[in-house]
């Protein structure tokens, strides 16, 4: 295969508010119990007394004999309670939230195999948000396998 090297552009944008809403976590959690017996869930219904939370799942197979492991599961879904906060970010925050943002996208657009020439980002700044654009210059192999007839 022959290869074909060539330079190539990439450009990406993100846009950051100032005001901001963060969760922190207030302690308080609530759990649920499921059994699960050959793929039909046996559950009690409780309404979760939290508006906001974060959920997660641990399931236990209840049942083994050595290496056998009968079909039957104890799911315990836990919920813990977040608390929202406003926060105002100041401009250089907002700044570097972008550019950690716009570095990690353009990351999943690039090949690994490309060599970054060179990168620029420019920030456009109003009263309620920033806004960061990208561009990446990469040298990347563009060849591909085709059959010729």
């Amino acid at each position: 295969m022959a290869e074909i090297h060539a330079r190539t552009w990439y450009e990406e944008a993100e846009e950051i508010p100032f005001e901001q809403i963060e969760y922190k976590k207030t302690g308080k959690a609530f759990n649920t119990y499921a059994i699960e017996i050959i793929k039909k869930k046996y559950e009690r219904n409780k309404k979760i007394p939290f508006e906001e939370y974060n959920k997660s799942h641990r399931e236990m197979h209840l049942l083994n004999f050595g290496s056998y492991v009968f079909p039957i599961k104890l799911i315990i879904t836990r919920y813990e309670e977040l608390k929202p906060l406003d926060i105002r970010l100041n401009e250089d925050v907002a700044k570097a939230r972008c550019e950690e943002r716009l570095n990690a996208r353009i990351k999943m657009q690039i090949p690994e195999d490309a060599v970054i020439l060179g990168s620029k980002i420019e920030y456009f700044v109003n009263e309620k948000s920033v806004m960061g654009k990208i561009y990446v210059e990469a040298l990347e192999n563009i060849g591909t396998k085709a059959k010729i007839n």
